[in-house]
Order: structure tokens, then sequence, then C-alpha cells
């Protein structure tokens, strides 16, 4: 139970920080955007960090689930890998339609809200799609492949800040969404886990070395 309580007392933690992360990205918003609209963002930074935005686009997973299969044939990690990347995908959609913000390129400013807009494709700002796509996808390699863990992550968070450079989100759009998928990956990884053991095989296959030290925390 002590251990129980350290879990979740490092989960309220990041749940904490997370959201003030958002919070304070709030304030950066449009200073972010009108710097990556002008200026050495627009011609330096924009080509630099949208070269990596196939981290958050759906192809990309038919190739992962394809080197889990050849690597692991782990029946339990494809599921785990597919399970999560959706879960994060559609509380990802419900709450971009639900919040219903106003993206950079309308030009409405970052405090412009329509929730339950369906029929725009411009008001569903927040959280951004790709970003957790891309933290996820980052946390869940970094657990299959343990050495390669902080490159994964730097990937992560560099196709994340691609968005705010492309002008299709505002920071806070998608340091939000990054914590999601980050926050899908930790319960869900966790909760596995604890239902189905460390092996993610039927065989002898388990995956070997640690994983990011945010997961290992809530093992």
């Amino acid at each position: 139970m002590p251990e129980q309580r350290e879990r979740n007392g490092k989960l309220v933690a990041f749940v904490i920080a997370w959201f003030s992360l958002t919070f304070i990205a709030f304030f950066f918003d449009m200073p972010v955007e009108n710097w990556f609209s002008h200026g050495a963002g627009e011609k330096i930074f924009h080509p630099l960090l949208t070269f990596v935005d196939y981290m958050g686009q759906y192809p990309i997973h038919m190739l992962v689930i394809a080197i889990l299969v050849s690597c692991f044939k782990s029946r339990r990690m494809i599921y785990e890998y597919t399970v999560l990347m959706l879960v994060s995908m559609i509380l990802c959609t419900i709450l971009k339609y639900s919040i219903g913000r106003a993206r950079p390129r309308l030009g409405l400013g970052h405090f412009y809200f329509s929730p339950l807009t369906f029929n725009h494709a411009g008001m569903n700002a927040f959280p951004s799609g790709d970003a957790p796509a891309s933290m996820a996808l980052a946390m869940l390699l970094g657990i299959y492949f343990p050495r390669g863990r902080w490159f994964f992550l730097l990937l992560g968070i560099w196709a994340s800040l691609g968005r705010v450079a492309a002008e299709s989100h505002y920071l806070s759009d998608v340091v939000f969404g990054g914590g999601l998928g980050v926050l899908c990956v930790i319960v869900g990884h966790a909760l596995l886990t604890r239902a189905f053991g460390n092996e993610v095989s039927a065989g002898k296959t388990q995956v070997t070395g640690k994983g990011p030290a945010i997961i290992d925390s809530f093992r």
C-alpha cells in the first residue's frame, strides 16, 4: 500500500505539473505564434521543427506495428500499442470538438472558443491531435526500445512543437496535448502491466532494460 500511495502521489504531481504548464503556456500563445509568423521563426525554425511531423501522422503506426511484430512477435505489445494509441486519439478528438478553440490561422485570437462546433475544421485547436499521438508514440517506443528512449522523447517534443511552427496550433494546444499522450501511456501501461505482468509475449520475450524514468516510477 505505501508503494501504491507513492505511485498515486507521483501521478497527481504529474497532472498538477501538466495543467500548470498548460496554464503558463496560455500567456505565451500569441508571442510564440507571432514569432513563428515573422523573421527567424518563420525562415529558420519553421522548416526545422516541421521536419519530423511524421511522428503525429497515422501511416507511421503501420510501420511501428510491423517492427514490433518482426522484433518481438508479441501479442501483448501489439495490443498495448494499438489500444493506448487509439485511446489517446479518441480522448483528444472528444476534447477538441467539445472545447472548440479557434486555430491560429483563423486570426480570431487565442481566447476564442466555440464549444461543440462540429462543422468547422478551424474550431478544433485545443488540444493538438498530433501532440498526444507524437508523445504517446515516443513513450511507447521508449518502453519497447529503452536504449533510444531519450531520442524518442526528443522526437516527440520536436514533432509537437512543429505544429506550433506550422501555425496550426498555439503553444498551449501542444503542451496540453503532449501531456495527454504521456498520461495515457503512463496509466495504460501501468494497468496492463498490473493485469498481465511484464511479459510481452506468450513466449520468453520480455522488454529488457528500463523505460523512461517517468514510466518506471508508476509501475
